[in-house]
């Protein structure tokens, strides 16, 4: 994976954090309509709580799977030829969402990272412990579940248990 500078980033980076790692595309509404809720998340536990969102291969592509509300809000975006289109394309979608305030990076074009957490169709997301450890994963990100095993993995109790 890299950074959108196109510096490499590696999930070990986040060990002794507690991350929360999240997968999507622009074409899929899916994601477009739960950026806000991510946002939400990221402002009320960001001082505890990594965030990385991993820009993968695109859920509807031009061309191919278009859908309805993509034609409706003229998305129209075409398979990444290469690493440099897809951080290209990553760096509107965050612009476009608002989500500036979150470390973004692409997934390589074989899409490793994201087959290797099972994030397809799009819009997975992760929550992992400090130790690495998978503490939540939703096929399809849903802020509401999410929230308490955020607040789980940072409770007094759980941060003791990973101290030791």
């Amino acid at each position: 994976m890299k950074k959108l500078d196109g510096t490499p980033v590696q999930l070990s980076s986040f060990k002794g954090k507690i991350l929360l790692l999240t997968f999507g595309s622009f074409t899929s509404p899916s994601f477009r309509q739960r950026a806000v809720a991510l946002d939400e998340l990221r402002r009320d536990h960001g001082a505890r709580v990594s965030f990385l969102v991993v820009y993968t291969r695109e859920a509807h592509p031009a061309g191919t799977w278009e859908v309805d509300r993509n034609r409706d809000e003229e998305i129209s975006i075409a398979d990444h030829k290469d690493e440099a289109e897809r951080r290209t394309v990553a760096r509107a979608a965050r612009d476009r969402l608002k989500l500036g305030q979150f470390t973004f990076a692409t997934d390589a074009i074989s899409n490793a990272t994201a087959d290797s957490y099972h994030a397809f169709p799009n819009a997975a997301s992760v929550l992992i412990g400090k130790d690495g450890t998978v503490l939540a994963y939703q096929q399809w990100f849903d802020a509401y579940t999410m929230r308490p095993a955020i607040l789980d993995a940072i409770s007094p109790k759980a941060q003791a248990g990973s101290s030791r």
